[in-house]
């Protein structure tokens, strides 16, 4: 669960925010980085989890989707989306995912669900999710 909060940090350290401007081909690879995590804690935890997700995920998923409507509906509509579908898929399939047993499972679900969650209400979280939406209209 440590990784996973580690990995939302991450996200919300590194993605640019402000003012600098950035080469095309930097903004393109944040928009990919980007689409790839909100996927991994998304479509690819229910892919991942099914059932050890238990219902909470979804009501989760639910909620982000209510919170963060455009977020949502712009990440659904990203060119890189198809991108990290296949990209998570070929990590789950090669086996290069972790083989977790059925706790370690769902710990990590629950880890997904907890990145979620802290997208949601953690302090900061919709400017947060404000910056996701500006670099994905960029």
């Amino acid at each position: 669960m440590v990784a996973f909060r580690s990995l939302l940090l991450a996200c919300m350290v590194t993605l640019p925010f402000g003012a600098h401007a950035q080469r095309v081909p930097d903004v393109e690879k944040e928009k990919a980085k980007l689409v790839y995590r909100l996927y991994q804690a998304t479509y690819g935890a229910q892919q991942r989890c099914g059932a050890s997700a238990g219902a909470s995920h979804g009501e989760t998923l639910v909620r982000f989707r209510a919170a963060y409507p455009e977020l949502v509906g712009l990440l659904d509509a990203s060119p890189y989306l198809a991108q990290a579908r296949d990209r998570y898929t070929a990590l789950q399939d090669s086996g290069a995912l972790p083989q977790l047993d059925n706790a370690g499972l769902r710990r990590e679900c629950e880890g997904l669900e907890a990145i979620l969650r802290a997208l949601i209400d953690a302090q900061g979280s919709a400017e947060a999710a404000a910056g996701y939406v500006d670099l994905l209209k960029k």
